[in-house]
């Protein structure tokens, strides 16, 4: 991003700036590096690179505030009269807010407590799709079960609910069942053992060792100038040397045993 898109700014930048010695001063818990940070006059400019398709606003991003927190706090010698956010996402295109040092101030101190909340073993627990998902603990975590099981108990389509409201605790309990499942299968995969479950093998695939040299292999073949797969190729009655492909297998299928399933 600084390379190329902002190389037209008179000033120096500064490329993947780690900003947790800084921010764990606050509390042990903050941290993060940011993609680049600039200073033009008395304007801190945080840049933060976004490489998926979804388009991420800057306005309220709490990863980006408190990259820019850091950032204000690792170059607080310079003249910092306002500070400029940007999301930067290839393809997509840029969001940018503006925000100043009292707002950046308010941030801080909401950031302190939300830290300190987090380490209270006593804090209540609120279970939803948005701060549950990235956690490691929903196998075991017993508020989310419960909600998870007193979901499961009424009809989706609650009544008071909006159809977001509805989306989002599907999502949720969504979350927590992936979790179960990928939990069991690691379980079982270390040689653990689950009453009426087992591991399915994976399915057989049939890769190229090395695409490009199969496609310079192919290149004097018409018909397989557009095919993309080694099945593909298998159904025109192409062959390849076998020291083209590869056999590998996908990962295994987590199932009930069949003399379970009465």
């Amino acid at each position: 991003v600084c390379s190329s898109d902002l190389k037209d700014y008179k000033t120096p930048y500064h490329v993947e700036v780690d900003l947790t010695p800084v921010l764990s001063q606050l509390h042990p818990d903050l941290g993060g590096t940011a993609d680049c940070v600039m200073h033009i006059g008395n304007t801190l400019i945080v840049i933060d690179l976004k490489t998926g398709r979804i388009p991420v606003s800057a306005k309220n991003n709490t990863q980006l505030m408190t990259y820019a927190l850091g950032a204000s706090l690792k170059f607080q010698h310079l003249p910092i009269e306002k500070i400029v956010l940007v999301i930067f996402q290839p393809g997509i295109g840029q969001s940018i807010e503006e925000i100043t040092p009292l707002e950046l101030a308010t941030f801080e101190r909401m950031l302190i407590d939300a830290a300190n909340a987090a380490n209270d073993p006593f804090a209540e627990l609120n279970p939803g799709a948005k701060q549950c998902k990235y956690c490691r603990a929903k196998t075991v975590c017993s508020a989310l079960k419960n909600t998870a099981n007193e979901l499961a108990k009424v009809e989706f389509n609650l009544p008071n609910n909006t159809m977001q409201q509805n989306l989002d605790l599907a999502e949720l309990v969504g979350d927590w069942a992936d979790a179960i499942k990928a939990s069991a299968k690691d379980t079982l995969i270390s040689g653990g053992v689950i009453p009426g479950w087992e591991l399915k093998e994976g399915r057989r695939m049939i890769k190229y060792a090395n695409q490009v040299g199969s496609e310079a292999y192919l290149a004097g073949n018409p018909n397989a100038f557009t095919i993309k797969t080694p099945a593909q190729l298998k159904k025109l009655g192409i062959k390849l040397p076998d020291d083209h492909l590869i056999e590998e297998r996908s990962s295994p299928t987590l199932v009930r045993k069949v003399n379970d399933l009465s």
